[in-house]
C-alpha cells in the first residue's frame, strides 16, 4: 500500500544486492547533465517485492527542478509477463527451428513474393541445390513448366483468402534437370 512506503527510503524497493550501491548511482545521476534516461542502459533494472521477492523491471528516472531543490522521479514498471512471454517465444522459436532444420522432408518458407526465405537441408538434397543457390531463386523458377500455372493458382488462392490450406502433387526441376515429384 502507498502509506507503508511513503516517507522510507527507496532502498526498500531494490534487491538487497544494490542497496549498497544504490546510492552511487543516484550521486551519479544527480550530478549528470542529462536530465531523464532509461535505467536498463546501464544494467538490468530489478525491484523488490513485500515478500522480497525479485522482479524484472523497466525504469526510467527523471529530474524535476522546484526553486532550490531537485527531486527525482522513478517509474518503475514490473516487466515479469513480458519475460515470460519473450522466453516462451525464444523457446518455441528454438523448437521451430530446430524441428525445420532437422525435418526428414524438405521445407521452404515463400514470401508473398513467392522467394525461398528458408529452405531446410532435406529441401537442399531434394532439389540439388545448396542453401545460397535456393535462397537466391522463387519457387516459380524451381517449378517444372508445365504445373507452375496451378502451383500460381493455389498460391494467388493463399495469399488472397480464398483458401487456408492445399494440396498440390506438382513437380519441380532439380538442379540437374530431372523433374522431382511432390506433394506440396
Amino acid at each position: 500500500q502507498a502509506a507503508q512506503v511513503l516517507g522510507e527510503p527507496i532502498t526498500m524497493l531494490l534487491p538487497v544486492r544494490f542497496v549498497d550501491v544504490h546510492p552511487g548511482h543516484v550521486e551519479q545521476f544527480g550530478a549528470a547533465p542529462e536530465s531523464s534516461r532509461p535505467m536498463a542502459k546501464r544494467l538490468p533494472v530489478f525491484g523488490r517485492r513485500r515478500d522480497g521477492t525479485e522482479f524484472p523491471a523497466e525504469a526510467s528516472i527523471s529530474k524535476l527542478f522546484q526553486e532550490e531543490d531537485t527531486t527525482f522521479v522513478v517509474i518503475v514498471r514490473d516487466i515479469s509477463e513480458r519475460r515470460r512471454r519473450e522466453e516462451a517465444l525464444r523457446e518455441s522459436e528454438e523448437r521451430f527451428r530446430s524441428a525445420f532444420e532437422h525435418a526428414a522432408i524438405g521445407m521452404v518458407l515463400v514470401g508473398t513474393d513467392g522467394r525461398l526465405l528458408r529452405v531446410n537441408p532435406s529441401a537442399c538434397r531434394m532439389f540439388g541445390y545448396a542453401e545460397e543457390e535456393l535462397l537466391a531463386t522463387t519457387f516459380q523458377a524451381l517449378t517444372y513448366p508445365d504445373d507452375l500455372e496451378v502451383g500460381l493458382d493455389l498460391f494467388s488462392d493463399l495469399m488472397t483468402g480464398k483458401r487456408d490450406y492445399g494440396w498440390l502433387e506438382k513437380r519441380y526441376v532439380h538442379r540437374d534437370g530431372h523433374p522431382v515429384w511432390t506433394l506440396l
